[in-house]
């Protein structure tokens, strides 16, 4: 994770508070309001809107519950919106089944045939299709080399590793050249490292075969690893979308801030508001100046979140917008950085993220230190994490 969030935030730098502009292209993905709902009532999926180029690497993201599965799962025509439309490649798929959507399906479990060999488990979206024989063989040893198992085909999916299972899952999705590749959590039953290599091997199959991915996961690192495009679930519906640098640097509500990465939040009040830049109240006695994102009339409350890397302890004086006094709390030390936790502002919980760890060695806790940032770096959002929910 710290190695994406270096990566994002330096090329943040040369990008500008404003969200790219839309593609004008067409759309080869696109949801249109669509709803579902298992009781009549609740909505699993509350009117999502979502438009995905061809080509896209489109991940959804959000916590369990949040509407991204199922969203998945009507794409992919095992379950059917209650209303509203979901089209593929200009033609309206809400009604037709799965068997003739041209979807490449990778799921948790890989769901390979264990009396299959790996070579007949990759092959068989092309035997039902009826593909001749040798076209099949030619097929799988081309897939065989695309997800770099090669000479593995005569194996059973039991005698390879868990990694190696998924890779001839994905091989399986992509065999038979479909219009679209749907994965659900696909790398959610590895370990860490095999997920962190699995990510770049899916990474570099679709750069190799330039197919539609639509990718869902609960990993936030993950998502911002793969994804062309991060749309982010919460309570049925989408809180935002768009690439991981705007998502992660210019969050637009306070739940996408929170559960995006790592961010310090400090509520408070607004207290004077000068076009795009706020003054807030933070504590009994203590101010900060923020961009103003989604925030009230003077006197409402807000909560102004920083990422912690941002902020710098006792820096050299001047060229700080905001200074606060906060006591050490805990000093953590994480290998290529070091986290400090303060108390500031009647209390409140601040980390602080030290990229060289070396310089934490002077710090100790009980100590009382200046925190500094500026205000382009923070934003003064809705108070209320839950306000990014659906309504």
């Amino acid at each position: 994770m710290a190695g994406v969030v270096s990566a994002l935030r330096a090329n943040a730098l040369h990008e500008t508070e404003m969200d790219a502009a839309p593609s004008t292209a067409p759309a080869f993905v696109e949801f249109s309001d669509v709803c579902k709902s298992y009781d009549g009532e609740t909505l699993a999926v509350a009117h999502v809107d979502l438009a995905i180029g061809k080509g896209e690497f489109v991940t959804l993201l959000g916590p369990s519950g949040s509407g991204k599965t199922t969203s998945l799962m009507m794409l992919a025509g095992f379950e059917a919106p209650t209303s509203g439309d979901i089209v593929l490649a200009g033609r309206s798929v809400s009604r037709i089944p799965p068997h003739k959507r041209n979807i490449g399906m990778v799921f948790q479990n890989y769901a390979l045939f264990p009396h299959m060999t790996v070579a007949e488990n990759i092959g068989f979206p092309l035997s039902v299709r009826g593909v001749g024989r040798e076209t099949v063989r030619q097929k799988v040893d081309r897939a065989l080399a695309l997800v770099r198992l090669s000479g593995l085909g005569h194996r059973r999916p039991t005698e390879l590793s868990g990694g190696q299972q998924q890779r001839v899952a994905v091989a399986r999705a992509v065999v038979f050249e479909p219009d679209l590749v749907l994965m659900d959590e696909p790398l959610g039953a590895l370990d860490k490292q095999l997920r962190e290599q699995l990510q770049l091997e899916i990474k570099r199959i679709h750069s190799d075969l330039g197919v539609t991915i639509v990718y869902v996961t609960h990993d936030q690192s993950e998502a911002l690893t793969l994804s062309d495009r991060i749309a982010v679930f919460n309570g049925g519906g989408i809180r935002q979308i768009g690439t991981p640098m705007e998502i992660y640097e210019r969050p637009l509500n306070s739940f996408v801030a929170q559960f995006i990465g790592e961010s310090n939040r400090l509520d408070g009040r607004v207290i004077s508001r000068n076009g795009d830049r706020c003054r807030v109240q933070i504590g009994a006695d203590a101010t900060i100046e923020a961009r103003a994102v989604a925030i009230g009339d003077v006197g409402c409350s807000t909560s102004v979140t920083i990422r912690p890397e941002h902020v710098v302890i006792n820096p050299p004086p001047g060229g700080w917008d905001n200074v606060l006094t906060g006591l050490i709390e805990t000093i953590i030390y994480h290998g290529d950085h070091a986290r400090a936790q303060l108390r500031v502002a009647d209390s409140q919980v601040f980390t602080v993220k030290i990229s060289d760890p070396r310089n934490a060695s002077a710090l100790k806790t009980g100590e009382t230190v200046q925190a500094a940032w500026r205000a382009s770096d923070s934003r003064a959002l809705d108070p209320d994490p839950a306000a990014g929910a659906a309504p």
